[in-house]
């Protein structure tokens, strides 16, 4: 099984990883300056802040980046125009949705009760122009399976936020505004570097180009904002039931979990095209085995991260924020057995957009965050933070479960069996 799971994860896996460990490292700094210099007020605006910017990133990601990853598979020689018409695409919603925040921001700080909320909000661009670009330029390494390059660019990245950082923290005040002025600075660099070695190729934007991406990206782009819904439907709530501390501690809880959470997340990049290019292939048993190996190795993955976080929670607590964060361990207990479940989920959604149904995924969402809603809305009222984070575990396990009889009426197998029965025979080779 180790075997097994080692080859699997060799090449295009382990750049993916390792970027992404580069990237989250980067937030982790930045996110524990916040927690060490700031007070627990400030943690619940940032949340707040940027589960608004995750939201919107998601939409663009969802219009784009499968659409451009899928075109540029079955269409090489159109890369510069699908280059070039995505950039496009890129700015004009990073424009349209920075403008919509400045125009709400007082409306939405006074919705939550979060002055300093407003201020943020009308530098949203700063944190969409970050965010949208590092995502972006992985999404095209990733199509043109240079993995390497994402590797490079965000290692590239790390080390300029810590130089950045250095310098920030000798000669300004660390603020809100701060954290997003020098996450912002280290991205500069990164785009100078990637344009200027050839990374990158474009031409004039194309309609044709522009309608496929869009009709592809339509559905996906629903679908990544009803899963981040799902994902951040607990925090806005409490943001509006309780008080900034509370979103401060569960903020906490769900970014600790969001690390281990990692591979989800970095694996997924490269693990799409493979998932798609064994449905391509016309033989369902390619398309079985990549599944299986691919939540096998999320499994391997996490699970140790897992059962670190529980057994060593306190320390961990105290080295990246003070005591005061210790009463976000009930929580974090009960969100972990959520993030149990995630990997089935996760291969599960991808598969559903790479056979060509991002409807069904879409849906399968939608129906999802109106139960975590009510989930949500009822047990916060009731028992406070715990309440919202029994309602998101609950959410997940019952997501996952319906994403699995999906899957396994489109493609004719049963998802959790054959990843069981794949499982059954690693070990006995072991």
């Amino acid at each position: 099984m180790l075997s097994t799971l080692l080859q699997k994860f060799r090449g295009g896996n382990s750049h993916a990883l390792f970027g992404q460990v580069a990237f989250m490292a980067a937030n982790l700094l930045v996110f524990i300056l916040l927690l060490k210099r700031l007070p627990q007020e400030q943690v619940g605006v940032w949340g707040i802040f940027m589960t608004l910017m995750a939201i919107v990133d998601g939409i663009r990601q969802g219009l784009l980046q499968s659409g451009l990853t899928r075109q540029i598979i079955l269409s090489p020689e159109r890369e510069k125009s699908l280059v070039g018409t995505a950039l496009l695409i890129h700015f004009a919603i990073i424009v349209l949705a920075s403008l919509g925040f400045y125009l709400s921001s007082d409306f939405l700080a006074t919705f939550w009760k979060m002055p300093e909320l407003a201020t943020l909000l009308r530098q949203s661009w700063k944190a969409l122009l970050t965010l949208g670009t590092l995502q972006g330029l992985a999404a095209l390494a990733f199509a043109k399976g240079q993995s390497k390059n994402y590797l490079i660019q965000n290692l590239v990245y790390f080390v300029l936020l810590i130089l950045a950082l250095g310098f920030g923290i000798s000669f300004w005040v660390i603020d809100l505004e701060f954290l997003l002025n020098i996450q912002l600075l280290a991205l500069v660099p990164v785009v100078i570097w990637v344009i200027g070695w050839g990374r990158i190729s474009v031409s004039k934007p194309n309609l044709k180009d522009a309608r496929e991406l869009l009709d592809y990206g339509k559905f996906i782009a629903g679908t990544n904002l009803f899963s981040l819904l799902f994902q951040k439907a607990d925090l806005l709530m409490i943001g509006y039931f309780l008080d900034p501390v509370a979103v401060g501690l569960f903020h906490f809880a769900t970014r600790l979990l969001q690390y281990i959470e990692l591979p989800l997340t970095a694996l997924g990049q490269s693990i799409y095209p493979k998932i798609t290019a064994s449905y391509r292939s016309g033989m369902l048993t390619q398309l079985k085995s990549e599944y299986s190996r691919s939540v096998q190795l999320l499994f391997a993955l996490i699970i140790p991260g897992l059962l670190l976080m529980l057994i060593m929670h306190r320390p961990l607590i105290l080295v990246m924020s003070t005591e005061e964060f210790l009463k976000s361990v009930p929580v974090l207990f009960i969100l972990a057995i959520g993030t149990l479940a995630k990997p089935l989920g996760r291969v599960s959604g991808m598969t559903l957009d790479a056979i060509g149904h991002p409807k069904v995924n879409f849906l399968l969402l939608l129906m999802s965050v109106v139960v975590n809603v009510v989930f949500n809305f009822i047990l916060i009222q009731k028992i406070g933070l715990m309440g919202a984070a029994l309602a998101t575990s609950i959410s997940v396990i019952l997501t996952v479960i319906i994403g699995q009889w999906k899957v396994s009426k489109y493609l004719q197998f049963k998802p959790f069996a054959v990843v069981w029965a794949d499982l059954k025979t690693n070990l006995k080779l072991v």
